[in-house]
């Protein structure tokens, strides 16, 4: 469910304040920002990975052989965005991605302008899908929204590896809190894939989440998840210049993220609205909404 909204979160995000602050400076205000707020979502996305990835491998000695769960991982992200980047190589050979048009007409061409800015090949799309997308590729992007996937699978191959050699470590703690710390001043949203993987092995260890929320905890954690939500969205307010991309605006953000998971867990009333129908829908569909949400910001 916090998955699902959090998807919704990226999709305002790039149809209001990502697209429009240019020309119209109102969208650089805290409402938007508020119900907008894609940075926090992103770091939402990258802490639930950590800890969904390895909650149920810390400490067992029977996982899977390694080799088959980075494969996995590989296909369920693969296998999807090849699907989205077929259907946006065929927009774009029907010329149904005027992102050019668009962009001068609103103001972006730094951003919308960039969409589609190249000719489809059907190879290049391949390459893409298979191999690119999981690097910084900037040109010839046929998911333009898809610069988290680099995160998604090689901090998976981190944390999975870590989860199954354990065992060969005093502690994984310590390499986990030194990568926190070093990509929290480089890349802090990709922190809270380790910071969510460290929860994870606390909850595995008994030290945190060891049982059912009592009244004044759940009370606190809501408080907690209030505290954060509108933290992150005054930290996402971005300038004239967009400089929310700026890594000092960016780790206060990351913090909060990871604040926001932690007490959802805690909170009744947070658990048992994201537990609603329409939440869980929301959440089973956040990937393909992610994933498309692309492809009508091209066209």
């Amino acid at each position: 469910g916090l998955r699902g909204w959090a998807a919704l979160a990226v999709v305002i995000f790039h149809f209001t304040i990502e697209m429009w602050s240019h020309r119209y400076p109102s969208f650089r205000s805290f409402l938007p920002s508020l119900i907008g707020n894609g940075q926090l979502a992103v770091a939402i996305f990258f802490a639930l990975s950590g800890y969904v990835l390895t909650i149920r491998r810390w400490g067992r000695t029977d996982n899977p052989p390694l080799y088959l769960a980075l494969l996995r991982r590989y296909l369920r992200l693969t296998i999807p965005i090849l699907a989205a980047a077929f259907v946006f190589y065929l927009v774009m050979v029907l010329g149904l991605t005027p992102t050019h048009q668009a962009s001068r007409i609103i103001d972006s061409r730094e951003w919308l302008g960039r969409i589609a800015d190249f000719d489809p090949a059907i190879i290049d799309m391949l390459g893409f899908a298979f191999a690119r997308v999981y690097w910084f590729s900037l040109k010839h992007n046929y998911g333009p929204f898809l610069w988290t996937m680099v995160i998604e699978l090689w901090f998976s191959l981190l944390v999975l590896t870590l989860s199954q050699f354990w065992q060969l470590k005093r502690s994984p703690y310590v390499v986990m809190l030194l990568v926190t710390a070093v990509f929290l001043y480089y890349f802090p949203q990709a922190a809270c894939f380790t910071m969510g993987a460290i929860m994870a092995k606390l909850q595995v260890d008994g030290l945190i989440l060891t049982k059912e929320p009592g009244k004044i905890e759940s009370i606190v954690a809501t408080l907690a998840v209030i505290a954060a939500f509108i933290a992150a969205s005054f930290f996402h307010l971005p300038t004239e210049q967009m400089s929310i991309r700026s890594a000092g605006k960016l780790w206060p953000i990351a913090i909060c993220g990871m604040v926001l998971v932690c007490a959802a867990l805690r909170s009744r009333p947070v658990t048992a609205f994201l537990l609603t129908p329409f939440s869980q829908a929301l959440g089973h569909l956040s990937f393909p909404v992610f994933l498309m949400h692309g492809i009508i910001a091209a066209t």
